[in-house]
C-alpha cells in the first residue's frame, strides 16, 4: 500500500520550507555573498589555486556569520 500525497500538499510543504529557510537566514545572506565574492576575487591569481580559495572562503564565511550574529541578535530579540 502506497501513501498518496496530493501535489498541492507537496507544493505547500516545499514553499513553506523554502520561505521559512529564506526568512530565518535572511540576515546572513548579504555578508556571506560579499565575503564570498571578496574571497574568490582576492585569490584569483594565487598560484596555490583552489585550496587557498577555500581557506579564505571558510575564514570569510566564519567572520561574515559572526558579524551577522553580533549585528542582528539584539534586533531580532527586540522583535
Amino acid at each position: 500500500m502506497y501513501l498518496i500525497i496530493p501535489a498541492d500538499l507537496l507544493h505547500f510543504a516545499a514553499w513553506f520550507m523554502y520561505w521559512g529557510f529564506v526568512a530565518n537566514t535572511a540576515p546572513f545572506w548579504p555578508p556571506l555573498l560579499v565575503s564570498t565574492v571578496f574571497a574568490l576575487r582576492a585569490q584569483k591569481y594565487d598560484a596555490a589555486g583552489l585550496t587557498t580559495r577555500l581557506r579564505w572562503l571558510t575564514i570569510s564565511w566564519f567572520f561574515a556569520i559572526l558579524v551577522s550574529v553580533v549585528w542582528w541578535q539584539p534586533r531580532v530579540m527586540e522583535w
